[in-house]
């Protein structure tokens, strides 16, 4: 996991999209999709979700090393 993120820093979808160069609406597919490991988002009020920082993190060094430099890009 990178050494500048928190155990407990939540991500806004905006934040999600910047890191990992998806677009909002794939981060959103890809997250509702039950068959996608992609990280889900938690819900934290009547209408606002956020992105485990560290769910993320650990996605990303799951993958294999080619997608892991393009999300870096």
């Amino acid at each position: 996991m990178p050494q500048d993120i928190t155990e407990f820093e939540l991500w806004t979808i905006d934040q999600l999209a910047a890191a990992s160069g998806l677009s909002r609406s794939t981060i959103r597919r890809r997250s509702s999709d039950p068959r996608d490991d992609f990280p889900k988002p938690m819900k934290i009020g009547p209408n606002a979700v956020r992105w485990a920082a560290n769910e993320w993190a650990r996605y990303v060094a799951s993958r294999p090393r080619a997608v892991r430099t393009m999300a870096a890009e």
